[in-house]
């Protein structure tokens, strides 16, 4: 499960939007799906993943964060010109991202009524017997 779209991974990543263009939206739905089994990763300590309820809607800090991490990618694939303004401050929003994820990780977060349990009832069925056999 993805916790962005690719509109906003192109609004929000960080990544210039001439770069960003050089890839397809196939290329760029990877990387942010990527990015959301990496925060999977960390938020599994403290929730059930992925999430299948999604963040109330003025939550949009786990977005921001995937696609701060899928940009840090997506630019890791193209290639990190130190010469661009915008380069190091992709691999600074990564960095930040990744101290988000473990705040999160710990509980330092949190990331307010995320109910991410299965609507499967589990367990076996009830078997009882009004006589002993013996056994």
């Amino acid at each position: 499960m993805s916790y962005a779209t690719d509109a906003e991974f192109c609004r929000m990543s960080g990544v210039s939007r001439n770069v960003v263009q050089q890839y397809t939206k196939d290329d760029r739905d990877a990387f942010v799906k990527t990015a959301s089994d990496i925060a999977d990763g960390y938020m599994g300590a403290q929730h059930v993943t992925p999430l299948t309820t999604p963040l109330p809607a003025n939550r949009t800090d786990l977005k921001l964060v995937v696609c701060h991490i899928a940009g840090y990618l997506l630019l890791s694939d193209y290639g990190f010109n130190p010469e661009s303004p915008g380069d190091p401050i992709v691999v600074q929003n990564y960095d930040r991202a990744l101290v988000w994820l473990e705040k999160v990780s710990k509980g330092e977060i949190a990331l307010g009524q995320v109910d991410s349990t299965s609507d499967l009832v589990e367990g076996a069925p009830t078997v009882s017997s009004y006589k002993l056999r013996g056994w």
